[in-house]
């Protein structure tokens, strides 16, 4: 979700298909003045199955890469931690549903040594289901073309 991160592999892809664009413009170019045609024709066709291939690239990356509005995730998720502590704070029934709901084990309680008495407690989360589809971003997608497996 960094826009940093995001798909260096089109992005080269996309430099490289203007380059590949102006190639072919060249070797257009070149067929109108004359030359070796044979051998103008031959790199212009690999020149325009390189961009089909580019092309393709690009549209694949395109079509997995999900939009996704940071600030409304970070929005959704905020919003769901201060209805958590609100939870928490208010209800105790409530309270423990939703520890039921998102610890992964039990809470261990260890007493600590000292002039007064204190438990150190903790326990595991299963961070999956406090999160699931807070970015709205489908589960499930289907492979783009190009990806599938072969059977």
């Amino acid at each position: 979700m960094e826009p940093g991160a995001a798909q260096p592999a089109a992005e080269r892809a996309r430099h490289e298909l203007a380059t590949v664009d102006r190639e072919i413009e060249r070797f257009v170019e070149a067929l109108a003045f004359g030359g070796d045609m044979e051998a103008v024709v031959g790199a212009l066709k690999a020149k325009q199955t390189r961009q089909q291939e580019l092309r393709q690239t690009i549209a694949s990356a395109d079509t997995i890469r999900p939009a996704v509005d940071r600030k409304a995730v970070e929005r959704q998720v905020r919003g769901r931690l201060t209805a958590w502590r609100s939870l928490l704070a208010s209800d105790g029934a409530a309270g423990r549903q939703l520890f039921r709901e998102v610890l992964a084990g039990p809470i261990r309680f260890t007493p600590e040594t000292g002039e007064t008495l204190v438990y150190r407690f903790e326990g595991e989360v299963a961070i999956g289901r406090l999160f699931s589809g807070v970015a709205g971003v489908a589960p499930f997608m289907a492979s783009p073309a190009g990806f599938e497996p072969a059977f």
